[in-house]
């Protein structure tokens, strides 16, 4: 199709910016609105105005490297981001679901917190270049922001086990992609 190498490392690299950017945007925004923590406040409100300052300058920055001009409208732009907080909000209510669902799991901060705590863990783990898939550092992170009476070693664990049933998740999904294009292909 006429893509190099360049042109799909670019891609690649475009795409990790945007995802990274976009949870922990979404994550902070929600705790600095909803956390009564000072020091979690002053740093999701750090956190927040690098993630608006990456996603104002990032459609220059990417299309001065790339001739084809990957970002081609703004319009467009915007609509993909909204497609990604909103991918990312029902990831986080997800994840909120999961955590009250739990037995002895005490609730102090609202679904939304979780949900939030939930986004900016895993946008923290996922910049972490040290950490394959954020391993530890997304637990670490949700650790510190979530409200229970928990330790932080079952706070952990219980995180990652979330991982699991995101693991189920994809599987399941990518099993009825594939059942799908064999029935629709085999007619």
């Amino acid at each position: 199709m006429g893509f190099t190498p360049k042109h799909i490392s670019l891609y690649l690299f475009h795409e990790n910016v945007i995802i990274a950017t976009s949870t922990l945007f979404i994550g902070a925004f929600i705790i600095s609105l909803l956390s009564q923590n000072e020091n979690q406040q002053i740093i999701t409100n750090i956190v927040l105005l690098l993630s608006i300052f990456c996603f104002i300058l990032w459609p220059f920055f990417i299309n001065r490297f790339n001739s084809t001009k990957l970002i081609r409208s703004i319009k467009i732009y915007l609509l993909c981001l909204i497609i990604i907080f909103i991918y990312w909000l029902l990831a986080g209510y997800s994840f909120s679901s999961y955590f009250e669902a739990l037995p002895n799991t005490e609730k102090f901060c609202s679904q939304l917190y979780s949900a939030g705590v939930y986004i900016f863990s895993w946008g923290a783990g996922f910049i972490t270049i040290f950490a394959p898939q954020g391993l530890g550092v997304t637990e670490y992170v949700a650790s510190k922001y979530l409200c229970s009476t928990h330790n932080e070693n079952n706070i952990i664990a219980i995180i990652a086990s979330f991982r699991i049933v995101i693991l189920l998740a994809d599987i399941i999904t990518w099993s009825m992609t594939r059942f799908i294009k064999l029935k629709v292909l085999s007619r």
